[in-house]
């Protein structure tokens, strides 16, 4: 057994290993803070429409199997199949998983605010257009689990899949920004009599920024 886990390199452990085990932390401290949202959000708007809050509920379930999935990947391969090549070879379940949920929480997200960015603008052209990046990260997160379940099934062949997790990230990121500035641009145009109201579109403004960023 140790020889066979002599065959992988330590910096495929490192590259592959080393960021499962941090990711794994921060995917359950966000959860944390994502559960608590959902209470303060159920609490405090107990009158927004019944979908929407289906909706909400279902990204955070969605999330939930996510941060499953990858706890599983990484007490599979620290724990239960550490020095054993045959399970860490074949432990990609988890893992695909793991990119399933994440693509489908990540599109959710992404599909929830191009409609609040519709609500505001009526502007199907920019919403379809705010669609692109989304749906590249969404494939990308699917190709992710596809490419570890079929091309990239050895332990050591797990870096290979960073060129799958760029493009989840950069077409993440990207409607992120895209979706956030189309948001602001709108929020900022809106102009009431009712000062208070008024005071209150920065405020929004801040609290959509620092929801897409987290």
């Amino acid at each position: 057994m140790l020889t066979d886990a002599t065959v992988v390199p330590a910096k495929v452990l490192n590259g592959f290993f080393g960021p499962l085990l941090i990711g794994t932390w921060f995917n359950l401290l966000l959860l944390g803070i994502e559960i608590v949202q959902l209470a303060n959000y159920i609490k405090l708007f107990p009158s927004d429409a019944v979908w929407i809050r289906i909706f909400i509920s279902s990204m955070v379930c969605v999330d939930v199997i996510n941060t499953c999935g990858v706890c599983g990947l990484a007490y599979a391969c620290t724990v239960l199949g550490w020095g054993d090549m045959t399970v860490l070879n074949f432990s990609n379940i988890n893992f695909s998983v793991f990119a399933v949920a994440m693509s489908i929480g990540v599109l959710m997200m992404h599909t929830f605010l191009i409609l609040r960015y519709y609500g505001l603008s009526k502007n199907l052209v920019v919403s379809l257009l705010l669609c692109v990046p989304a749906l590249v990260a969404c494939g990308g997160g699917l190709s992710i689990s596809w490419a570890a379940a079929t091309k990239f099934v050895a332990a050591s062949d797990r870096p290979k899949l960073r060129i799958y997790v760029t493009v989840v990230s950069s077409g993440s990121f990207g409607a992120d920004v895209c979706i956030t500035a189309a948001v602001m641009y709108e929020l900022h145009r809106v102009t009431t009599t009712f000062e208070r109201t008024q005071r209150q579109v920065p405020r929004i403004v801040v609290t959509s920024c620092l929801t897409v960023v987290v």
